[in-house]
């Protein structure tokens, strides 16, 4: 045969690498045989006999509800079937049941009824199956002698409502001298090109042989080429499959030579609609495969057997990848204890979907594994909601648990946001990457899981902004203040915002000060935006701000200069924390009263100096603003103390000071006018100190026993 150019897809070596990693097994049915699997119009479905042959189902996905039950009468028994969905997605099923074995029947009835193809009962392997304009087809193969078959194909159109042609056209084969028959027919379409492939046997006795045959038809089933072979002449081969991906047609078979104890698994390739083809031969299967079957899943070829090498037939599959040029090893999808009978496979898209049914006629379904899960990506460094003042800085991430394991990943750092990692480049340890100085600009770090069965992920992308510019200071402004302004409100508020900052902040120092040149100090004081004072004195002040970044970098200093300027009056007399009020004596304000005056009064002060001593103190004790701004009526309070026991004011002064000398300091409250000095206090007196710490704060200016 014409060899062509064949992608440079093969090569006679085996390299082996991970398994094909497939999802768990699931149990359709623990009483079933011949189960089939197809997918149309991208609905998986798949069907069996009941163990007795007494009825077939049906499950079609995605809601894997029971779709079609078809019984037969009475006493019957289906012998054989297939189904096939049609472009609206009804389910026909071609079937024949042991009191019809001479008939071929469709259900539903829909457009065609056929009977009486062949007088014979042994009608076998059919399949059923429909072209790109709906025509139906059907291949089967009969015994048509007493010790011959023959493969056959017949074809109806639904539009033209016609039966199945008939005649010498669909007779593939005819028996010349030395032909014992045809077997194991496949077909496929490419457009309007049809292929059938099927083993047909030669010679007599001991020394015949099988011989894989293709026979082409371009006008849909009505008329084919002649006959060509695909295997070697006089090897005998067996179990040919066929199938047809775009403008690829793969045909498969075992050669099984004199010299050699195991087959060889061959696999014809053609690009010309099976004009000819380029043959490759993989001869170290070291073991026995037989009824082999291939699907072609972009660039990978997948292939199921049973492994005779074992005490069972067990159900297998290996992959063999264009790119890399290697098989897999070996994936058991059956267990090794128990023999398989029949399987069958579909593919959709890049998934392939396998039924099989073990020797207690428990029927299982399963599916490759051909999604790899995105890892999720995080960065404690970099957000991607805000700008980033960092020179290095990580992104990590998780991978999620994937059923053949995780392989690695492959991970790009740019600046566009639509970037497909494609290379290998991360192994599946390593979770996290570390990055340094990169530009001012906007990031996107892209990355991909690949699995065990090399499944490569979908695209997770993390997009940040990295910013090494200064932060800005943040801007204040007041609802109570207006800027170089003076207010006599003295609770003033301020907020502040961050003008244009996309950086994340974590927090603000702030001080109050009357020093223009103070800052605030570089530690967080607050994380909200707002700040009130409370009874701010009279004065020019100055407000600070300044924002910090995660990564502790520090703004410049905001500075919001106020005035504030306000009079008090004076008070009623205020509680003191360190008497009660009867510890008071209160001088009720008069008409022309000023402090100075009642000082005069209350404490025996003739001087204008002395009084001044002690005019600050009692001011503050009376929470006093202004001490010109006095009205009648108001209260000025003097803290006192009051005698438990009759004492001489020299005891008390030793008491109070340590001394005798400072008995004049001691004041007895005579009326709400004048006090006396006196030189003996009564139990009962209320006592003055003339003592400026005590006139203050109403606390002794010693520890005192008095009255002990």
């Amino acid at each position: 045969m014409k060899k062509n150019t064949f992608y440079i897809y093969f090569v006679l070596t085996i390299s082996l690498f991970a398994k094909i990693a497939w999802e768990p097994p699931v149990l359709v049915t623990k009483n079933g045989i011949l189960p089939k699997i197809k997918v149309v119009n991208s609905n998986v479905s798949y069907s069996y006999q009941s163990q007795k042959g007494k009825d077939l189902v049906f499950y079609v996905s995605p809601n894997n509800e029971k779709n079609v039950s078809l019984p037969v009468a009475k006493n019957e028994n289906f012998i054989f079937y297939d189904f096939q969905q049609d472009a609206r997605s009804n389910i026909h099923v071609l079937y024949s049941t042991s009191n019809t074995l001479d008939e071929i029947r469709i259900h539903p009835p829909l457009y065609v009824h056929i009977t009486n193809i062949f007088k014979s009962k042994n009608l076998l392997s059919p399949s059923l199956f429909y072209d790109d304009v709906h025509n139906m087809y059907i291949t089967f193969y009969i015994k048509y002698t007493n010790k011959q078959y023959s493969v056959f194909a017949r074809t109806a159109s639904e539009t033209s409502n016609v039966s199945f042609w008939s005649g010498e056209k669909i007779f593939l084969n005819k028996f010349e001298h030395a032909v014992q028959g045809s077997f194991f027919p496949v077909a496929d379409f490419y457009s309007n090109e049809m292929l059938v492939v099927y083993s047909k046997r030669l010679g007599e006795d001991l020394n015949r042989y099988d011989t894989i045959y293709i026979k082409k038809s371009s006008d849909r089933a009505q008329t084919w080429s002649k006959e060509t072979s695909l295997s070697r002449e006089k090897v005998n081969a067996t179990f040919p499959y066929l199938t047809i991906v775009g403008q690829h047609t793969f045909v498969s078979f075992l050669e099984n030579q004199t010299n050699r104890n195991v087959p060889t698994f061959v696999l014809l390739h053609s690009t010309n609609q099976g004009q000819s083809f380029d043959r490759t031969e993989f001869t170290n299967f070291y073991y026995p495969i037989y009824f082999p079957k291939i699907i072609v899943v972009k660039e990978n070829i997948y292939l199921f057997g049973y492994d005779y090498s074992k005490k069972h037939s067990v159900l297998f599959s290996r992959r063999y990848n264009f790119e890399t040029k290697e098989w897999t090893e070996m994936t058991y999808l059956s267990q090794t204890n128990q023999n398989i009978l029949n399987y069958s496979l579909a593919v959709d898209d890049n998934r392939v979907y396998i039924i099989y049914e073990n020797e207690n006629h428990n029927i299982y379904y399963r599916q490759n594994d051909v999604t790899a899960q995105p890892p999720i990506v995080f960065s404690s460094d970099v957000h991607t909601n805000f700008e980033n003042y960092v020179d290095v800085f990580a992104i990590r991430w998780n991978a999620k648990k994937d059923i053949s394991g995780i392989k690695g990943f492959g991970y790009v750092l740019d600046q566009s946001s639509n970037t497909i990692p494609d290379v290998l480049n991360m192994p599946a340890e390593i979770n996290g990457k570390t990055f340094s100085y990169l530009d001012d600009g906007q990031y996107y770090f892209h990355i991909r899981t690949i699995d065990g069965s090399g499944n490569w992920s979908a695209t997770t992308t993390y997009s940040f902004t990295i910013n090494t510019s200064p932060i800005l200071p943040p801007l204040i402004s007041s609802s109570t203040h207006l800027p170089y302004v003076t207010s006599s409100n003295n609770n003033p508020t301020f907020v502040w915002s961050q003008s244009n900052e996309k950086r994340k902040i974590v927090g603000y120092s702030y001080l109050l000060s009357e020093d223009d040149t103070a800052t605030p100090e570089k530690k967080i004081m607050i994380t909200k935006k707002n700040k009130q004072f409370k009874n701010v004195k009279n004065g020019t002040w100055y407000f600070s701000v300044r924002a910090v970044d995660e990564h502790n970098h520090w703004s410049e200093v905001s500075r919001y200069t106020f005035s504030i300027f306000y009079k008090k009056p004076a008070k009623v007399v205020r509680k003191i924390i360190h008497s009660q009020s009867s510890n008071l004596f209160v001088y009720h304000v008069k008409h022309g009263d000023v402090l100075s005056r009642i000082l005069k009064k209350i404490l025996g002060l003739n001087s204008q100096t002395a009084y001044k001593a002690y005019l600050k103190d009692v001011a503050k004790f009376n929470a006093l603003q202004d001490v010109d701004y006095l009205k009648p009526g108001d209260k000025i309070a003097f803290p006192v103390i009051v005698a438990k026991n009759k004492t001489p004011k020299s005891d008390l002064s030793k008491n109070l000071y340590g001394t005798t000398k400072k008995k004049n300091k001691i004041l007895v409250v005579n009326n709400h006018e004048t006090t006396q000095k006196g030189s003996t206090i009564k139990q009962g007196d209320m006592i003055i100190l003339r003592d400026k710490y005590f006139l203050r704060t109403g606390k002794f200016p010693t520890s005192s026993n008095f009255g002990k």
